[in-house]
């Protein structure tokens, strides 16, 4: 195949994953030879990130290669672990190249932490079942009633008072309107005007399984990809930013605390970012694991990563310092009180925080992290409440 009919091929499938028809774009690329599929590919990286940029056209890159590794892995033997394995050797192959040049700005504006997808797509599929039985027993109903009933109406509900600054105004909303309003409200019942972002970022495509985002703990952000507008329920909305906003919360009280302070601060994430980068499944930074396995060989691997963790540390002092302006300039929270013991307990969790893979599913250590475990009880328990409270 000569350079022009490869150009050919990387745009058909260039276009197909661009539109979500990966099916199509995977079957385009196996008719191409095995020798000419690198070409291939190769050409395909490299128009995603002319045409979308870095962060958009790794995006687009690792969803591509994580359906060819997930389709691949579906026909080979292992379990999970062996599709796993599958998929991070697809993606490594069509990566190790190409993404370096975008690796750094697409890891750092990358969240650190997501929503678990499996939870949802659990949720998804039992409102379907849900739904499709409230169905059939309406056509039961009537079909087989023989009177009718005279229903009195339900007693009205009324909002617990501690809660009803959070759905004040958000009847009959939706779409950004409805996560803006939330969004505010829900800043002020926590008491973050000052320490949360200003807002939710939205922007970019959604991921390969769902809605793509969560809370940044190096910028002090939170960002959610188009598809958290218009394909998530208000109550699974609600959830999520006061899922982030609660993480918002932990880092900020982190900060706050005697004796942890950006200082330590830095150095845990730091410490957390090396010893996940330098793991075989990492993707994070396919260099540094290779210089990694360099020093290891020499016999200077711990002195590798001490020195990586001082570097990064260094690093990112400064952006903490910007991005966490206000914070500092609050009251200092005492390391004995209940919110500091409770920081220092967030800190070790950072420290050996394991998140979502980039399929965006997360294992054991991550739902039993105590950062996960907050966060999430107290996202479902505001979801819970705005169920049985809002029309």
């Amino acid at each position: 195949m000569n350079q022009r009919m490869c150009r050919k091929v990387a745009g058909s499938i260039y276009n197909n994953v661009l539109s979500g028809n990966l099916t199509v774009a995977a079957n385009r690329l196996n008719k191409v030879s095995s020798n000419q599929q690198r070409k291939v590919l190769t050409l395909f990286n490299t128009k995603a990130f002319e045409s979308l940029g870095n962060n958009n056209g790794a995006g687009l890159i690792m969803d591509f290669a994580s359906y060819r590794g997930y389709q691949k892995g579906m026909k080979a033997i292992g379990g999970t672990e062996g599709l796993a394995q599958t998929i991070y050797e697809s993606m490594n192959l069509q990566l190790s190249k190409t993404l370096e040049t975008a690796c750094a700005s697409t890891i750092e504006s990358l969240p650190q932490s997501t929503f678990g997808w499996e939870k949802l797509l659990f949720k998804e599929k039992v409102l379907s079942i849900k739904n499709k039985i409230a169905k059939h027993l309406m056509n039961i109903n009537n079909k087989s009633a023989v009177k009718k009933v005279k229903i009195s109406p339900k007693a009205v509900k009324v909002i617990p008072e501690e809660f009803k600054g959070i759905f004040a105004d958000l009847s009959g909303k939706s779409g950004q309107d409805f996560t803006e309003t939330a969004y505010q409200n829900m800043v002020k019942h926590m008491n973050l005007n000052g320490i949360a972002p200003k807002s939710i970022i939205i922007k970019g495509s959604d991921g390969l399984m769902s809605v793509t985002g969560g809370y940044n703990p190096v910028t002090n952000s939170i960002n959610y990809s188009m598809g958290f507008l218009d394909k998530l329920s208000r109550e699974e909305q609600i959830n999520l930013i006061a899922h982030e906003l609660k993480h918002c919360e932990q880092f900020n009280n982190m900060i706050r605390t005697e004796g942890i302070g950006i200082q330590e601060y830095a150095r845990a994430l730091s410490e957390n970012c090396v010893r996940n980068a330098i793991k075989e499944s990492s993707l994070d930074n396919i260099m540094f694991r290779l210089n990694y396995k360099k020093a290891l060989e020499n016999g200077k691997g711990e002195e590798f990563i001490q020195n990586a963790i001082k570097k990064s540390t260094e690093n990112l002092i400064s952006k903490l310092e910007t991005s966490f302006a206000e914070t500092l300039n609050m009251p200092k929270i005492s390391a004995t009180s209940p919110e500091g013991l409770n920081a220092y307990k967030h800190l070790e969790a950072q420290r050996k925080y394991e998140g979502l893979d980039f399929m965006g599913l997360g294992g054991e250590n991550y739902r039993s992290n105590p950062l996960e475990v907050e966060a999430y009880n107290f996202g479902d328990k505001i979801e819970k409440i705005f169920k049985e409270f809002m029309p």
